[in-house]
Parts: structure tokens; C-alpha cells; sequence
């Protein structure tokens, strides 16, 4: 970090760097995003905005769920990104058919 560059300019480019990872990982699918733990003060609002804003699909009722994990609050189970910030999870809602 050069000295004209703030802590909010690098947060702001790894939240980036967030959004588009789950972008690129939606593959073009709808989803939503959600934070997991809920002690930590990070504003899901704003991982929403991003992910739209480079192209996600949002959809509250999608089949497909990102977590949100701050790092200081331990490491999920099943994490597929970790930057040393946050984690994030993935989830897909399986659908259970009955046939009689």
C-alpha cells in the first residue's frame, strides 16, 4: 500500500474482488447472499450491491446460497473462498420429490 492509498480503498477493492469471485462462480445462475455469522458487523447490503453491480443475478427465492463468514469469528466447514477476511460458502437447495 502506497502512502496516498486509505485501508477503505483496499477493503473496498478486495469486496471487489469478493463480488466477483461469486459471480464468476454463479456461472450465470440466480442466487442469494447471506451472512452467516451473525455477531460480525459486516453489512450484507453491501456484498448485494456489488454482486449486482458486476452482473449476479440476485434472487431471494434462487436455489443457490452464498454464506458470508467474517474469518474472525472461525472458518466454516465447507468454505470454497477464503482471503483472510471473510469466508464464503456455498449451498444449493435440493428439491425432494414423492411419488406414489
Amino acid at each position: 500500500m502506497d502512502r496516498y492509498e486509505s485501508w477503505k480503498d483496499v477493503g473496498f477493492r478486495l469486496l471487489i474482488k469478493q463480488a466477483e469471485f461469486i459471480v464468476t462462480d454463479a456461472k450465470g445462475e440466480s442466487f442469494y447472499v447471506v451472512r452467516k455469522n451473525f455477531k460480525s458487523n459486516i453489512g450484507i447490503e453491501q456484498y448485494r450491491y456489488m454482486v449486482w453491480w458486476k452482473g449476479g443475478k440476485l434472487d431471494v427465492n434462487s436455489k443457490v446460497e452464498y454464506g458470508i463468514y467474517n474469518v474472525t469469528e472461525g472458518k466454516p466447514k465447507d468454505y470454497i473462498y477464503e482471503d483472510g477476511s471473510i469466508y464464503i460458502t456455498k449451498t444449493e437447495k435440493k428439491t425432494i420429490v414423492l411419488i406414489k
